[in-house]
């Protein structure tokens, strides 16, 4: 298996570095739609 981890098996800390890493980087819009989606469902993402 590769090294990819699931969302949902990052803590909230490294969810929300993943998303601001993510949106530094201008990283694939989608991959950051799925990264936000998954903040919203733990109530990290302030609107």
């Amino acid at each position: 298996m590769s090294g990819v981890v699931s969302l949902y098996e990052l803590t909230d800390e490294q969810i929300v570095e993943v998303y601001q890493r993510s949106v530094e980087e201008d990283v694939v819009i989608e991959f950051i739609d799925m990264v936000e989606q998954e903040l919203n469902r733990r109530g990290l993402l302030s609107a």
